[in-house]
């Protein structure tokens, strides 16, 4: 009876993998998981699922449970391989590759898959660790270099004599083809140096006496200060006041949307990390909707992520328990939560009870018993 359940799964999945939606495909695999785990065919379907949705380290993971079932599986070796490539466990990748290769030594998607990893950049993964291999400095179009820029002084000044130290360390505009130290002046025109000032009194003094005119930001600048490229759009209205723009704008609140489907709600799920702004977002939308909403592509990933968001939000703002009650009721009437629940791990269903727990309610806490196998 059971075998026959993991078929039917198996048969939608496989459906609604081959029809693009790989959301669903997931839901299936995961529900024909359930009723035959030994069955290594689909953690093996779901992984390729998980590498159409980009999740690789979950398409890795169910890799890594189809080689125990089944050792020799090139298949899952090769998918495998693919996820580690995009978590850029390029090491890895290549034994998985080199173990399929062993196996099946005519596989061209294998060769192909080698090939593509040879020409990627020599580099280790953060993971891995070691140190990066020299590679020759190549300056593409978007590096900024430092270009000679001569500037035209109209009039001698005090500043272009001696500037204070301040001022030379705080330049922007290095000039490369002479060194700082050279004069542009001839030598009749040169002061002698200033005396070295004896106490802290005597340095402020002269600091004052030689402080240069205050910088303009953007453009090419006169020794002046002046700009000589772009202007300034002055009121032509004597008396008139151009208003003040902060220098950083408030951070705006998130306002109530509706999201048309789960992708948008996780883009701006993974967009915002503040407990108070992904406590707006999932409030955007109704208990009562969970159902339509969610449908079979609920993931557990995001359920733990929307419980762990509810027990930080509930440490500041403790008034929230019935609308964190109402959300939980209405996740119990998502389809196949009770699927979700299972791949939950021991950790994350101890922090569901420890919300639970602080909702108080427990006909609520029963329900979710239940499903959590607590």
């Amino acid at each position: 009876m059971a075998a026959e359940k993991a078929r039917v799964e198996k048969d939608k999945g496989n459906a609604a993998f081959k029809a693009g939606d790989y959301a669903t495909a997931v839901g299936h695999y995961s529900a024909a998981i359930i009723h035959d785990r030994d069955d290594y065919t689909l953690p093996l379907n779901r992984a390729a699922a998980y590498l159409k949705l980009g999740k690789n380290e979950d398409a890795s993971r169910d890799c890594t449970t189809v080689l125990s079932l089944n050792p020799s599986n090139v298949k899952a070796l090769f998918r495998r391989g693919q996820a580690r490539v995009e978590m850029q466990m390029f090491t890895d990748a290549q034994e998985d590759f080199q173990s399929a290769a062993k196996i099946e030594p005519n596989n061209q998607a294998v060769k192909e898959e080698m090939e593509k990893l040879r020409q990627l950049p020599l580099k280790k993964s953060p993971v891995q660790g070691g140190p990066a291999p020299q590679k020759k400095l190549e300056i593409s179009p978007g590096v900024r270099r430092r270009v000679p820029i001569k500037i035209i002084e109209s009039e001698p000044s005090p500043q272009s004599i001696s500037a204070p130290a301040e001022t030379k360390a705080t330049s922007s505009v290095v000039s490369t083809s002479e060194p700082a130290s050279v004069s542009h002046k001839p030598d009749s025109q040169a002061s002698p140096p200033p005396a070295t000032p004896k106490t802290f009194q005597d340095a402020k003094k002269a600091r004052d006496e030689v402080k240069p005119p205050p910088r303009v930001g953007g453009g090419i600048f006169r020794a002046s200060g002046k700009n000589t490229i772009f202007t300034r759009n002055e009121p032509e209205i004597k008396g008139a006041s151009v208003p003040s723009i902060p220098a950083t704008a408030p951070r705006q609140p998130i306002h109530a949307k509706s999201f048309a489907t789960l992708f948008d709600f996780n883009k701006a799920w993974l967009s915002v990390t503040s407990p108070v702004d992904r406590f707006q977002l999932i409030s955007n939308i109704q208990p009562t909707n969970y159902p339509t909403f969610f449908k079979t592509s609920l993931e557990p990933s995001l359920f733990t992520a929307v419980v762990q968001c509810y027990l930080e939000f509930l440490g500041s703002q403790p008034n929230a328990i019935a609308q964190i009650k109402q959300s939980m009721e209405g996740f119990l009437n998502v389809p196949r939560i009770t699927t979700v629940a299972l791949f939950l791990s021991r950790q994350e269903r101890d922090t569901v009870a420890q919300l639970l727990d602080k909702v108080g309610d427990q006909a609520l806490t029963d329900r979710w018993k239940v499903i959590l196998r607590l």
